[in-house]
């Protein structure tokens, strides 16, 4: 045959003369095949077909190394491989949960997680098989749509927070950013984070979305808030978010006590007092507290120095809550730190006012306990154990500061060593309450101290911020009046 001497017009013709005579397939005539094993010069079949030579030697070299067969399309041979559908699951559970993640972040996390080498293309096919080749793109549409949100029980606090969001705006008119400073300080309590430096490693949208901001407060952003905080303006929100509206003219039973908060700043000085749990002198910061012993909330709070005492600070408090309730008569409960001769004195001048007073075991006040007779003493059950028995006896006290003897219920505990420590008196004005019944109501003031421990540990009530200024030489130190 002469066809290597036959032009590109021509080109036609020898491929209808190849599928009648040899009856070769359509698609491996236009391809140079055909010509290179019927022995036509390489170069005409370069100049036939449009191939290079290097191609056209490619396509010869494999003809000769084959048992004759035409090539099928230029695929790989073998088995496509195939992933399990239990696997497959996997696949499209790590793809929903991770939104961001690449078909490369799949392969690694098979190959990290199960052992199991799969290229990124047959993840892909494995995709398009199911008809999820477009689930990247619906993940992440709906990744947009949605937060999640590790602090979701917080969403249950929706309509206090959009009432106290409206009493935050009414007291801190002129000073921006308060309702995310103040929403931003109550979730950490809410949600129990200790401390302020916390929110550099918070990073979860849900709760810059429930302080309603796109992204967390930094710790300084706040720092500086409270510095421009001005006392008027704290005063104010203090009154509006007091709960002193279901008490109005009704019997108030109330406990006021103090929280020692310690300080370790030595850059300012700072009144000092016996922290009761340490048992030493620090410079500390004193929280008085109002607690209702019938509803067991809490109604008033004044934050005071190290120096300040609950006698005093009391009787203020119960001066201020009187005057804002108008109550039809109140009960009060104090520990050790309330009894003070002088206070005791104008507690008793305050109309409708009864009052329950730990006293101190002073030197006066226990040999004066030392003469009351043993037939004096009742024995009664303990409210708190009724398995136990204890002596009571009611007497009366000469105090400094009373010119009256003031009503003693006294405990008698005679298996402590220490004379002082086997009595245990309360204080009282009520001359009609019997004895064991001012007993029990005195100790539902423990009540009281739990709701401290659930403030400290649960709400990091000791978490406050720095005592002392960012510039000392041109800001003052808390309490402010300016």
């Amino acid at each position: 045959m002469e066809m290597y001497k036959l032009g590109r017009s021509n080109y036609n013709d020898i491929e209808g003369f190849f599928r009648v005579e040899f009856d070769f397939p359509n698609d491996t005539v236009g391809d140079g095949s055909v010509l290179v094993v019927c022995h036509v010069p390489q170069k005409t079949v370069a100049s036939i077909t449009n191939y290079t030579d290097i191609q056209v030697r490619n396509i010869k070299d494999h003809f000769e190394n084959t048992n004759g067969d035409f090539p099928k399309g230029s695929g790989k041979r073998g088995r496509k491989k195939k992933i399990k559908k239990r696997m497959f699951g996997r696949i499209v559970k790590y793809i929903v949960d991770h939104s961001l993640s690449t078909l490369q972040d799949v392969a690694a996390y098979l190959k990290d997680k199960y052992k199991l080498e799969v290229s990124v293309k047959t993840i892909e096919r494995e995709l398009e098989d199911y008809d999820l080749s477009d689930l990247f793109k619906l993940v992440r549409e709906k990744e947009k749509r949605s937060v999640h949100v590790n602090y979701a029980g917080g969403w249950l606090l929706a309509p206090f927070i959009a009432d106290l969001v409206k009493k935050i705006n009414q007291a801190f008119k002129g000073l921006p950013g308060s309702v995310e400073v103040l929403l931003t300080l109550l979730f950490l309590s809410v949600f129990g984070i200790a401390r302020a430096f916390h929110l550099e490693d918070l990073s979860d949208p849900g709760f810059s979305i429930l302080t309603s901001r796109n992204d967390v407060l930094s710790r300084t952003t706040i720092f500086r808030w409270v510095k421009k905080c001005r006392k008027p303006s704290v005063l104010l929100f203090y009154e509006l978010t007091r709960p002193l509206t279901g008490f109005v003219g009704k019997i108030l039973k109330i406990s006021i006590d103090e929280h020692v908060v310690a300080r370790r700043t030595q850059k300012v000085k700072i009144p000092g007092t016996k922290h009761p749990t340490r048992g030493k002198a620090m410079k500390a910061d004193k929280l008085f507290y109002i607690f209702e012993l019938t509803k067991k909330r809490l109604l008033g709070f004044k934050p005071q120095p190290g120096n300040a005492t609950l006698a005093n600070t009391s009787l203020k408090m119960v001066k201020e809550l009187i005057r804002n309730v108008k109550p039809k008569s109140m009960r009060l409960v104090l520990d050790a730190g309330g009894c003070k001769g002088s206070v005791i004195a104008r507690l008793s001048k305050i109309e409708g006012l009864i009052f329950l007073i730990r006293g101190v075991r002073q030197r006066k006040q226990v040999e004066q306990w030392k003469k009351v007779p043993k037939e004096e003493y009742k024995e009664y059950p303990d409210p708190w154990d009724q398995k136990k028995k204890i002596l009571v006896a009611d007497t009366r006290t000469k105090i400094k500061g009373c010119k009256n003897h003031i009503r003693t219920i006294l405990l008698l505990n005679e298996h402590e060593k220490k004379e002082n420590d086997r009595y245990y008196p309360i204080y009282t004005n009520d001359e009609v309450s019997p004895l064991f019944d001012l007993l029990v109501e005195y100790r539902s003031r423990q009540n009281h101290e739990l709701c401290y421990r659930v403030l400290k540990h649960d709400l990091s009530l000791d978490a406050l911020p720095k005592s002392y200024p960012l510039n000392p030489k041109a800001e003052k130190v808390q309490f402010r009046d300016k």
